[in-house]
């Protein structure tokens, strides 16, 4: 008898351990996930459980890029090899927000949206967001349409 409740007891064990490690691995997902939709002082006072105000910003710089010609090379590529180049694009783009700190607000398609001064209040944020614009603009050329074509973008700041 006893044998037979300490198998059940082990797979009990065994079993709460399975949940306990993949409730940790939901909880690091639901972080990371967190923390790329809102500024880290956001989301950390989010994952805290507190209430965020909105907050007005008096200084802030605006990005707004798209791809020339998106339209045409979605036409001659198949789905996936278009979300296999803005991936490989937009990750590129992801990497210089954070060495630049400004902060990616949005992707929609090939428009990719960026603010400097928004996250936190900078007295640069003009100049972070100018120097994005020229590394998107040779981070582009070094990324090639599936047909094999360079992609040239379009931007404007304000």
């Amino acid at each position: 008898a006893q044998d037979g409740l300490k198998k059940r007891l082990g797979k009990a064990k065994a079993a709460l351990e399975h949940a306990h490690l993949a409730l940790e691995e939901e909880k690091k997902r639901t972080v990371d996930l967190l923390f790329t939709i809102f500024p880290g002082t956001v989301a950390q006072e989010l994952w805290q459980g507190h209430t965020v105000d909105a907050r007005e910003f008096e200084n802030v710089t605006m990005l707004f890029s798209d791809i020339v010609g998106f339209t045409a090379v979605c036409s001659r590529c198949t789905p996936m090899q278009v979300v296999t180049m803005l991936n490989e694009l937009y990750t590129r783009f992801d990497h210089h927000c954070g060495e630049l700190d400004v902060y990616k607000v949005e992707t929609i398609g090939d428009a990719y949206c960026v603010a400097g001064g928004l996250h936190k209040e900078s007295e640069t944020h003009a100049v972070q967001i100018a120097l994005m614009a020229l590394k998107m603009m040779e981070l582009s050329d070094e990324v090639r349409t599936p047909t094999g074509e360079p992609i040239k973008m379009r931007m404007g700041c304000t």
